[in-house]
């Protein structure tokens, strides 16, 4: 989204062949496309780089490229922040969702700045008009693929909540691992009842709770109920449940954030603009 507010023609994007998306699909402009084999190949004239982080091969090579030579590393925030969130790397300039996320990114990190633009995910959600609730049944948003609680963790919250036939369960797209296949045929067996994946998180017309998804927020956005919930949740879960505003399954449904004046992907390409 922020290559619609920036200048084309002064702007690289390094990309795998095998996207399942064109990210350059409805832009335009006359792009020169060459092959990439490494940091050596990056043009000599750029001036920033941006990424979601420097935890993978190729993200890790530019971020190394542009701290040898001083070139400022955007790191734009992709997803709420856990413990198990990958850090900044060092030297960075966090692009924020909002103010608890930019103390979170330089706790403890003088090397690391930050400001807070907003979710472009969020910002989206909160535009696309309430939808109509199809039913007041609750969706609860699976997570067994975390690795920031153990599957014994998960499996407990949703046997308690989907087990009675309050909520439905809907498996998370990556809960396709041999051991996620067999706790869902005992989850099954239990008694829980499973929602479709066929319509997308985004169009859901029904309540939603989760432990600490990011859907959570997403559906309050839109206007939807939406909680979290967990048995017995660990001190951090219940730390990003505070530091989120995510209400707890009973009372009150999460407030929407606040709408921002501007779109977020403008922001951001403002900050790099002037950066």
């Amino acid at each position: 989204e922020p290559l619609r507010h920036l200048d084309l023609a002064r702007t690289a994007v390094l990309a795998p062949r095998d996207l399942d998306i064109d990210p350059l699909e409805g832009l335009g402009g006359a792009w020169e496309s060459r092959p990439y084999d490494g940091p050596a190949d990056l043009p000599a004239t750029i001036g920033s780089v941006l990424t979601l982080g420097a935890y993978l091969h190729w993200s890790k090579g530019a971020v190394r490229w542009a701290e040898a030579r001083d070139v400022t590393v955007h790191l734009v925030q992709h997803g709420l922040l856990t413990p198990w969130s990958p850090p900044a790397p060092a030297g960075a300039h966090v692009l924020a969702w909002c103010d608890s996320d930019a103390e979170y990114w330089t706790r403890g990190r003088p090397d690391v700045t930050a400001q807070v633009v907003g979710s472009q995910m969020l910002w989206a959600a909160s535009h696309e008009g309430r939808p109509r609730m199809t039913t007041d049944r609750p969706v609860m948003l699976g997570q067994l693929h975390g690795t920031e609680l153990t599957r014994r963790e998960t499996l407990t919250t949703y046997l308690h909540a989907c087990a009675q036939g309050e909520m439905l369960y809907r498996p998370h797209p990556n809960e396709k691992d041999a051991v996620s296949r067999a706790l869902h045929a005992f989850m099954r067996r239990r008694g829980v009842e499973f929602a479709s994946t066929s319509t997308a998180l985004t169009e859901l017309t029904q309540p939603v709770v989760s432990i600490f998804s990011t859907g959570t927020l997403e559906a309050a956005m839109r206007g939807l109920p939406a909680w979290v919930s967990a048995t017995d949740p660990p001190p951090w879960v219940r730390d990003f449940w505070r530091r989120y505003g995510l209400a707890e399954w009973g009372g009150e449904p999460t407030p929407p954030w606040p709408t921002l004046d501007e779109e977020p992907a403008a922001t951001l390409a403002r900050v790099i603009r002037g950066a």
